[in-house]
């Protein structure tokens, strides 16, 4: 008897969940993919996902709620940047959306969150700590958080770091800028490619449900080096960074690691590609 292939749906294919989605379908998974965006449907039939034209504002307006059929969630939806008014929008869009997969009944469900909500402490901080964001982004995502933990849905709550790789360069963040301030503070980033694999490995997994995981690279280099190195590799001028530190925390990946026997693919951001 064939068996009848795992169906995941990623709502939000831009950066991350497109890249996601293919090595999905290159894995055989049936993949349903959602955009904004209507002219990007016809990119994800070409790559063989499923295309759904998602927007989410007061209301919920979806083209073919198939898309809630699944096996699997990847919720991969930021809120954007804003003042404190992106909270309750996102909050309002976020709910309308996880309502919407509970009564599907939705499997399982992977919420794609930031490190943003941590505050910068000057400590390491681990999945444990109180969260106090600082910015409207981090409290937005912070109380879309809550609303997971409380949906009844089995979920994973995944924590980016800064987010490296593909279109993604940070050798032209600061490209041939002059005395950046803050030289000599930590970075926590990710690469990519291991946000992909971290969060096929916990689709993969039936362990460490209703969790909530860090995923950022094993080392933390410094601004002045981290960005040299970038610049560097896209051959681009380096910026210049004053000497000193400012607010910020190093962000520990080891529960994700323990919990999954996790080894990244990138350990040390200076040697993202």
């Amino acid at each position: 008897m064939a068996i009848t292939p795992q169906k995941v749906s990623v709502i939000g294919c831009g950066w991350l969940g497109l890249p996601l989605a293919v090595e999905l379908i290159n894995k055989k998974y049936l993949v349903k993919g959602s955009t904004t965006r209507v002219e990007k449907l016809g990119q994800l039939k070409e790559a063989s996902i499923q295309p759904y034209h998602l927007k989410l504002s007061e209301e919920l307006h979806i083209d073919d709620e198939s898309l809630f059929d699944c096996d699997v969630a990847v919720i991969n939806i930021p809120p954007g940047r804003g003042d404190d008014s992106v909270i309750a929008s996102y909050r309002c869009k976020l709910s309308l959306l996880i309502d919407t997969l509970k009564a599907k009944e939705v499997g399982k469900m992977i919420f794609i969150s930031s490190t943003g909500v941590y505050q910068n402490n000057y400590k390491e901080v681990d999945e444990s700590v109180v969260c106090r964001p600082e910015k409207s982004s981090g409290q937005a995502v912070l109380a879309v958080e809550k609303i997971v933990q409380q949906s009844g849905i089995p979920y994973t709550i995944l924590r980016m770091a800064g987010l490296v790789g593909g279109s993604r360069q940070p050798g032209n963040w600061f490209k041939g800028k002059k005395n950046v301030p803050g030289g000599d503070t930590p970075v926590n980033m990710v690469h990519q490619e291991d946000c992909i694999r971290s969060i096929i490995q916990v689709i993969e997994s039936s362990k460490h449900e209703d969790d909530i995981y860090n995923i950022c690279a094993d080392d933390h280099p410094i601004k002045k080096d981290f960005y040299a190195h970038q610049s560097k590799a896209i051959g681009v001028q380096s910026p210049s960074f004053l000497p000193g530190v400012l607010p910020h925390k190093i962000v520990s990946n080891q529960k994700f690691k323990d919990n999954f026997s996790y080894t990244y693919s990138y350990p040390n951001p200076n040697f993202f590609e």
